[in-house]
């Protein structure tokens, strides 16, 4: 009804089976929205055909549209994918420019960091997010847009090779774990649960 109301593109994923898509994309195809030029990424794993979209152009600051494929602190569930496609669609996104700005598609933000400082007790820059959210919150402000540095610091699911994740998500499994797409793969059964 929108697409025929406004008579606008409507940009998704290819292979036809999402009724109403006009301008079907796949990974690394580009296409201009609002005079901006994006960049679409396929990011499988929350769903298989997960696309996020990536703007050098789009303001002063590089923008990111990651759907549910990243939250702030946070990472989607994984309902059709594997965890290493999730832990390769994250990598993907750790590495763009540290200053690009990440739009996700819920605010759990307040909620993500509570399960992250059970995996991440130590670490400095989650606790001064925690204080950032909730001030935010406090004023009724959201806590997005993140940045893809400011996840870097926090989201346990962006820093499995970090030894205090690797400890104790091998201690919440009960067995040694090395390889970060096992430590990825123990984080989110970890999160799942609580």
């Amino acid at each position: 009804e929108l697409k025929d109301h406004f008579n606008c593109e409507v940009y998704g994923p290819g292979g036809g089976h999402i009724e109403g898509i006009s301008s079907p994309l796949n990974d690394n195809e580009e296409f201009d929205l609002l005079g901006k030029k994006f960049i679409a990424l396929h990011t499988p794993a929350h769903t298989l055909d997960q696309l996020a979209y990536y703007s050098e152009e789009a303001c002063p600051d590089p923008i990111l549209f990651c759907g549910d494929t990243l939250f702030s602190a946070g990472c989607g569930r994984i309902f059709e994918g594997t965890p290493l496609q999730m832990h390769d669609s994250l990598s993907r996104f750790a590495n763009l420019p540290d200053n690009t700005k990440v739009y996700c598609g819920h605010e759990y933000t307040l909620a993500n960091i509570s399960f992250a400082r059970l995996v991440e007790p130590g670490n400095r820059a989650l606790k001064k997010l925690e204080m950032s959210a909730k001030n935010q919150r406090q004023l009724n402000r959201p806590t997005l847009p993140s940045t893809i540095e400011i996840e870097k610091s926090c989201n346990p699911f962006l820093r499995c090779d970090q030894p205090e994740i690797i400890h104790n998500s091998s201690n919440y499994i009960g067995k040694p774990l090395v390889d970060p797409v096992s430590v990825f793969s123990a984080v989110r059964e970890w999160k799942n649960n609580i």
